[in-house]
């Protein structure tokens, strides 16, 4: 594993975190589905911040995400402590009973089947091309706000 992807799961398995303590009782998979998606929108707004400043590299991003859900982390962690004066012990509390998730669980697993194969690029001639270009663009470190062509 290389360091881009390590910062990647260290930000991911903190975003877990933060949403256990700010949800204080959840269940694994509530927390695993939300850290997911809260590690998405800070990679969103860590992005855009970086785009705008023309900034962008996929591990500059992924080292601003991790740092802006830290910082979130130590906003929960003292607005449990401070306000709500929770202890230590139960900053949060995980239940492991993926039971009455049963029936989600198989409609993603046959999903994730349907969705499996891959499809072609589309290039410049559709709107989602447009988008395909671009991350191609940005997986080869070519991450300029404007592109001039010869």
């Amino acid at each position: 594993m290389n360091l881009f992807s390590g910062i990647v799961l260290l930000g991911v398995l903190l975003a877990c975190a933060v949403v256990g303590i700010w949800w204080k009782k959840s269940n694994v998979l509530e927390i695993l589905v939300l850290g997911v998606s809260f590690w998405f929108s800070a990679w969103v707004v860590a992005g855009m911040g970086l785009f705008v400043l023309d900034a962008f590299r996929l591990f500059r991003c992924a080292c601003a995400t991790a740092g802006l859900i830290a910082l979130t982390g130590i906003a929960a962690i003292l607005v449990r402590r401070l306000w709500d004066h929770t202890p230590w012990k139960k900053l949060a509390e995980v239940s492991f009973d993926i039971r009455p998730y049963g029936i989600p669980l198989l409609v993603c697993a046959a999903g994730a089947v349907l969705v499996a194969v891959k499809h072609g690029f589309f290039g410049m001639g559709q709107d989602e091309g447009v988008y395909q270009t671009v991350a191609i663009n940005l997986m080869n470190g070519i991450t300029d706000r404007q592109q001039d062509f010869a």
